[in-house]
């Protein structure tokens, strides 16, 4: 609608919502669709509230702010999940969980994955690789270095 969209062009600083970070857009038949991998830095948690979507009732939480290809953007994370048909109501929400063995400044893949009828997001570092432990490293001496295909 051009009335709308000309006040939404002449205030952009009232656009916010490209500041959300959406991992799972619904496709034209409204079925969330993973948008694939998103690298991002935890840059801060702040506690915060939303709406619960079904009963409308303020949800406590934590606000996630990342910066992702130069963009601050947030997520938020209830603290408790609040399903009543899930064997885990009241317990805290995975991702909360998670994120508390995660430091401040941590680069991070983030990814909507969907397990048959079950969707979640996975967060894991950057790269995908687990933390290797220095004292696993080997040390390779000059001696032990290979040789090329001619004996040098």
């Amino acid at each position: 609608m051009k009335l709308i969209k000309d006040e939404v062009m002449a205030s952009p600083e009232k656009v916010n919502r490209g500041s959300f970070m959406e991992f799972c857009p619904k496709n034209e038949k409204g079925i969330p669709t993973s948008n694939g991998v998103h690298r991002v830095k935890l840059l801060r948690g702040e506690e915060g509230t939303n709406k619960d979507y079904k009963t409308q009732k303020d949800v406590g939480g934590i606000n996630l702010f990342f910066e992702e290809n130069g963009v601050e953007k947030k997520y938020f994370v209830p603290k408790l999940n609040n399903d009543k048909n899930k064997d885990n109501y009241g317990k805290f929400h995975y991702l909360f969980e998670k994120f508390a063995d995660i430091e401040e400044g941590a680069f991070l893949d983030m990814e909507f994955v969907k397990k048959g009828m079950i969707g979640f997001i996975d967060v894991r570092p950057s790269g995908g690789s687990p933390v290797v432990d220095t004292d696993e490293i080997p040390v390779i001496n000059a001696e032990d270095e290979p040789q090329d295909y001619a004996g040098n």
